[in-house]
């Protein structure tokens, strides 16, 4: 029996090591950054919005910021959106509406988002329409961060 390539796969898979220990808290701080970018050019007023609505939505999109930390085993990306001192529930408002319009964008969301949204349920008579910016910007930036993270891991493995 002979083995060959033994030389070279033992130096990709130190390479990959290397990979997997640096690569998943730079592409989580890479991803809490897209998540804020996008959620930022989400969180727009319709046209329908009053002059104080609009005021509401600029500073709420001023205050959406990321902070990841974390060691090896544990990784965590907080994506945080304060509202206005007014109304420091304003962001969940915007993200999840109320009421009625909250009812109907939860519908068809995943579980993890209608137990996020009940955290901030008051009786349901709210009035205010669906401005969400923060869980599309999750589903469009984690799958980004997957194939990165997957570029990266064949990339160490096959140079």
């Amino acid at each position: 029996m002979r083995v060959t390539g033994l030389k070279t796969n033992l130096r990709n898979a130190n390479k990959l090591t290397k990979v997997a220990q640096k690569t998943p808290i730079y592409e989580f701080r890479k991803c809490g950054r897209d998540i804020v970018t996008y959620a930022k050019a989400r969180l727009v007023s319709f046209p329908s919005d009053g002059e104080e609505m609009v005021e509401r939505i600029n500073s709420t999109r001023s205050s959406i910021k990321h902070k990841t930390y974390g060691s090896d085993s544990q990784i965590i990306t907080d994506i945080t959106a304060g509202g206005s001192s007014k109304s420091p529930m304003m962001a969940a408002y915007l993200e999840f509406g109320t009421g009625k319009f909250a009812t109907s964008y939860l519908n068809n969301r995943p579980s993890w988002v209608k137990q996020w949204a009940s955290e901030f349920y008051v009786d349901g008579s709210g009035t205010m329409k669906v401005h969400a910016y923060i869980y599309p910007s999750i589903n469009d930036a984690l799958p980004v961060m997957i194939k990165r993270i997957e570029n990266k891991i064949n990339k160490a493995w096959t140079t």
